[in-house]
Formats: structure tokens, sequence, C-alpha cells
């Protein structure tokens, strides 16, 4: 996905982050990466320009449906997810 394979291993985090639990707040990304907010937020409007992932009305953030399979293809490449 273009923009997002030159992301920094702190983006990968978050992103496999969210990909583990469908959806997640930033606090929560915080909190189960042990990242700060600006590194978070970040990586998040990254994903959100290159629309590979999405806001909800609650704040929290998905991945869009069309962006799955690419995303699940570089996580893997680059071992932040197995399988």
């Amino acid at each position: 996905m273009k923009g997002l394979e030159n992301a920094g291993d702190d983006a990968w985090f978050v992103y496999a982050e969210i990909m583990r639990y469908e959806n997640r707040s930033v606090s929560e990304v915080m909190q189960a990466t042990n990242l700060s907010e600006g590194v978070v937020g970040g990586a998040i409007k990254i994903g959100l320009e290159v629309r590979a992932l999405a806001e909800n009305a609650n704040g929290r953030f998905h991945n869009i449906p069309n962006a799955q399979s690419c995303l699940n293809q570089l996580l893997a490449r680059k071992n932040f997810i197995y399988g």
C-alpha cells in the first residue's frame, strides 16, 4: 500500500494492534504498545491519509476492508503478525 511501506516500526506496532483487535482507541493503542500519543497519532494519521484506516463515530479506529489484505501482507512481511 503506497505510503505505508516506508513507515517506521512504531507505526507498524500501531497497525498490528488495530488489526489484532479490529478497532481500538488511541489510548488503548498507547497502553498496549507503550508508545507516546504523538507516535500513535502520527501513525494513525498516515493510515487515515492512505485510506488504510478509518475512524468511527466513537473515536475508535479500524482497518478499511479493502486495505485489509494489503495490511496483512505488509505486517506479515515485516514479522509483526504471523499467519
